[in-house]
């Protein structure tokens, strides 16, 4: 992980901060231009979404949509 972590902060995309009372903790954020890229990634995957849901006939979506009330309902109890 903190290969990882090293690899993203020298592409300029995170910034690590060692907490000062425990070495070993660091907290982690991301710059601007990592914030940018995680949205731009985001919005090809919403993209990708949406036209694999708009190639979809009629009768799926609407099992789509059903399921995803049910799901609602769960996530509140109901």
């Amino acid at each position: 992980m903190s290969r990882i972590v090293a690899a993203l902060e020298r592409a300029g995309l995170v910034h690590i901060k060692t907490d000062k009372s425990d070495r070993r903790a660091v907290a982690i954020s991301a710059t601007e231009a990592g914030v940018r890229l995680m949205q731009q990634a985001r919005t090809r995957r919403v993209e990708s979404l949406a036209r694999a849901l708009a190639a979809l006939p009629e009768l799926r979506i609407e099992q789509l949509r059903h399921a995803a009330e049910m799901i609602e309902g769960l996530s509140r109890g109901v």
